[in-house]
Order: structure tokens, then sequence, then C-alpha cells
């Protein structure tokens, strides 16, 4: 079966999509879940619950998204290169998929 090819902006949506869908309703943090599942980026292993909290009242959905915005502790989506997104889509979904484009910001 040929590879899908898939911009970056769109495998940025589909696996952020998919961490807020594991994150239980914002319950948990993205970082959490990837740590936790041993997928994505592993988890940012240096957040507390304190930075969290304050991330969600801010507005932020995901970790990843803040830390792109503000390039914080991590780079973000911009950590990542498009063979390592095509990497996490197989982690993920089950898909091979090639990734295209260049480093953009992602539509939060």
């Amino acid at each position: 079966m040929p590879e899908e090819v898939i911009t970056r902006r769109e495998v940025v949506q589909k696996i952020r999509t998919k961490l807020i869908e594991l994150t239980d309703g914002g319950k948990t943090s993205a970082c959490e879940v990837a740590k936790e599942r041993n997928i994505f980026c592993r988890g940012l292993h240096g957040i507390d619950d304190a930075t969290f909290a304050r991330q969600r009242a801010d507005g932020w959905m995901l970790p990843c998204d803040m830390q792109y915005a503000c390039w914080g502790e991590c780079r973000a989506w911009d950590d990542f290169t498009n063979a390592q997104l095509a990497e996490f889509c197989r982690e993920m979904f089950g898909e091979s998929v090639r990734v295209t484009g260049v480093m953009e910001r992602p539509l939060l």
C-alpha cells in the first residue's frame, strides 16, 4: 500500500486532535499522556500540576501549543522533523505517511 502524502500542517492538526482526545477532556495533560503511553514526544517531564492548571486557565488545550507560541521549555511542534512527525503518525494511528512542507505555525 503506497504511503499517503500529508502536509506538515495536516499531520500536526491530526496529532493535536488525537492528543486532545487522549487527555479525557482536558483532565490530564498531553505531556502526561505522552509520557505514560510512550508516544509522541514522550512527554515534557518537568511539567507540574500547577503549570498545567495555569496553561489550561490561560486557554491552552495542549502544552505543546503554549510552548510553540511562547517558546518555553521546548520548541513544541518546531522540535520535530517531517520524518519524526511521520513516525508519530505511524505510532499513534498505525498509518504510513510521508510528511511534506516546511515548519509553519499550526492552526491552534
